[in-house]
C-alpha cells in the first residue's frame, strides 16, 4: 500500500464517518443545510472511493510487471519454506512473480490480496505451530480441543464436583461425588433415590493473537537465516504471551489465567514458616491440596530460583526430596514427591503467590482453530525495503472447575491447581525480587 492509496483510505474513512452521523437523523428532521452537507459528503465518497479503485488496480499491475512482466514459469510445488520466501522477496524487489504465488487452482491457500499479499503455504505452519508448542509449557501441557471451521465458540457441560451426604432437602443418607449424580445402597425391593444432575457449561469464545514481524531485504536475500528467523522469532513470542495468559490472563480479551481472582479451583497453602521462602511441610501440604485423583499427570511449576532451594532440602532423616534430573533411570526431568518438576521464568518471584504451582494441566481447556496462520505482504512497508509477515493465532482458554472440590465432611480443601501462599521472607529466607507486572491485555487482541 503506497501513500497515496493510503492517504485516499484515510479520507474515505473520514468522510464516512461524517455521513454516518447525519445519516442517522431522519431525513424529515434533517435541517437543509445538513441535507446539503449529506449530499455533498456523498458525493465525495464516491468520487474518492473511485479513484481509491483505480489506485489499487494501478498497484497491482505494478507488483506483476515492474521490470518484467512474464511471470516465471514453474513446475512444482515449493521445495522448501525458504524458497517460498525468496520467492516473495523477488516479487518486490524485481517483480517477477513466481506462478504459485498466484495459481489458486493449486488447491492450497497460496493467493494474491489487493494488497499484493500472500498467504504462507499451508505445508510451513506445522512446523511454527510445533515450534509454539516446544516453546510453550503451560498452554502445551494444557488440555486441547480443535474446533470446525464454521464455529468460533464451544459450551462445556460440566457437573458439579463434590462430596455430600445430603440430598436436595437438606436431609438423607446419599453420597454425591460428581454434577449432583448420587448413588446409594438400596434395600431389596426398596425405593431408588432421585438424583438431579447439576450441570453448567464452559462457554469459550476464540481469542485472537497476533504478531507482525517486517523483515529488510538484506535478511530476506538470505534464505536460510531469514526462513530460520520467521519460523522461530514470531511463533516463540507468541508461545510467551500464550503461557503468560495462562498464568495471569485476565479473561478480557484472553484467557482466563490460573492465578485469575476468578479461579476458585485453586488452594494457596498457607505457609508454615512465614520467614522461610519454602519448607518441606509445605511441599507435602501442597501435594495433599491437590485431588488425589488429579496426581497422575500432574507437575510441579517452580521459578529458577526455587530449583535451587528445593535442591537443598532434606527430611528429617537427612534424605534429600528433590531429585534434579537425570538423577533417576528412565526419568529425564527432577522429581519432587514423585511428580515431575518444570522450570519456568514466568513463575513469580520466590515468596510471592505463584512462585511453585502443583497442578494438572489436563484441568486447563484451550480450544485452537486452524492452528498459527501467517501471511505475507509486499506493499505494507514498501517505502522502507522491508516485507511484512502478520501473524494470527485464534485461541481460547480457562480452568475447566472454576469451584474446588468439596471434600467428605469438608474437612479440607481439594482442587485442580495449588500453591504456596505469599511469604514475608526474613532475614533467614530468600530475598524477594522485583516481581514481573501481568500480562496486559493489549498483548492479546
Amino acid at each position: 500500500m503506497n501513500k497515496k492509496e493510503r492517504d485516499l483510505r484515510v479520507a474515505i474513512t473520514e468522510l464516512t464517518e461524517k455521513g454516518d452521523t447525519l445519516m442517522n437523523i431522519a431525513v424529515n428532521k434533517r435541517t437543509e443545510q445538513q441535507q446539503a452537507e449529506f449530499v455533498e459528503l456523498t458525493a465525495q465518497i464516491k468520487s474518492l472511493t473511485t479513484e481509491l479503485d483505480s489506485v489499487v488496480a494501478l498497484n497491482g499491475a505494478k507488483a506483476r510487471t515492474h521490470l518484467q512482466a512474464t511471470p516465471v514459469v514453474s513446475t512444482s510445488q515449493w521445495d522448501s519454506a525458504g524458497e517460498f520466501f525468496m520467492a516473495v522477496r523477488n516479487a518486490r524487489t524485481t517483480g517477477r512473480i513466481d506462478e504459485r504465488l498466484v495459481n489458486a487452482a493449486t488447491g492450497n491457500s497460496t493467493t494474491v490480496d489487493a494488497d499484493g499479499g500472500y498467504a504462507v503455504d499451508q505445508d510451513f505452519l506445522p512446523k511454527l505451530n510445533e515450534v509454539i508448542l516446544q516453546k510453550s509449557l503451560f498452554y502445551s501441557d494444557a488440555n486441547k480441543i480443535t474446533i470446525s471451521a464454521n464455529s468460533n465458540k464451544v459450551s462445556i457441560p460440566l457437573g458439579k464436583r463434590g462430596y455430600t451426604t445430603k440430598n436436595d432437602a437438606g436431609t438423607g443418607d446419599i453420597s454425591a461425588v460428581y454434577g449432583g449424580v448420587v448413588a446409594s445402597w438400596t434395600d431389596e425391593a426398596g425405593q431408588i433415590a432421585l438424583s438431579k444432575a447439576k450441570i453448567s457449561n464452559l462457554e469459550l469464545s476464540l481469542k485472537k493473537v497476533t504478531a507482525m514481524v517486517a523483515i529488510t531485504d538484506e535478511l530476506m536475500s538470505d534464505s536460510t537465516a531469514m526462513t530460520s528467523y520467521i519460523q522461530q522469532a514470531a511463533p516463540a513470542a507468541i508461545a510467551t504471551v500464550l503461557d503468560l495468559a495462562v498464568l495471569e490472563g485476565s479473561g478480557t480479551g484472553q484467557p482466563v489465567g490460573i492465578f485469575d481472582a476468578s479461579n476458585k479451583n485453586i488452594v494457596a497453602v498457607k505457609p508454615k514458616d512465614d520467614n522461610k521462602a519454602i519448607t518441606l511441610d509445605d511441599i507435602n501440604k501442597m501435594y495433599s491440596s491437590l485431588l488425589p485423583s488429579l496426581r497422575q499427570g500432574a507437575k510441579w511449576y517452580i521459578n529458577p530460583e526455587m530449583e535451587g532451594l528445593l535442591a537443598n532440602m532434606t527430611d528429617d532423616g537427612g534424605n534429600i526430596v528433590y531429585m534434579p534430573a537425570g538423577m533417576v533411570d528412565g526419568k529425564p526431568f527432577a522429581i519432587l514427591k514423585g511428580l515431575p518438576v518444570e522450570v519456568s521464568e514466568f513463575m513469580k518471584p520466590t515468596g510471592t503467590k505463584g512462585d511453585i504451582l502443583l497442578a494438572n494441566m489436563a484441568e486447563y481447556q484451550v480450544i485452537e482453530k486452524g492452528g498459527l496462520d501467517m501471511a505475507t505482504s509486499i506493499h505494507v512497508y514498501f517505502d522502507t525495503a522491508q516485507t511484512a509477515f502478520r501473524f494470527i493465532m485464534r485461541c481460547n482458554g480457562s480452568p475447566l472447575y472454576k469451584d474446588k472440590y468439596t471434600s467428605h465432611g469438608d474437612k479440607f480443601e481439594l482442587a485442580s491447581f495449588v500453591t504456596l501462599d505469599e511469604r514475608t521472607l526474613g532475614a533467614s529466607g530468600a530475598t524477594k525480587s522485583a516481581g514481573r507486572s501481568a500480562v496486559k491485555d493489549s498483548e492479546l487482541k
